[in-house]
């Protein structure tokens, strides 16, 4: 899966209220950068909490 598709998978994750961690990106989606993913997206201005 493309770095894209897991950023878009991880943003809608987290938009619906939920929380993830680590092994649940994993699982969930394939995506091993989870940290990485959020990054990017707080740095493309979406709010994203810890």
């Amino acid at each position: 899966m493309s770095t894209e598709t897991h950023n878009a998978k991880v943003l809608a994750h987290v938009q619906s209220g939920k929380s993830i961690t680590p092994l649940e990106a994993l699982d969930e989606f394939g995506c091993f950068r989870l940290g990485a993913r959020i990054y990017g997206l707080k740095q493309a201005g979406h709010p994203i909490q810890k």
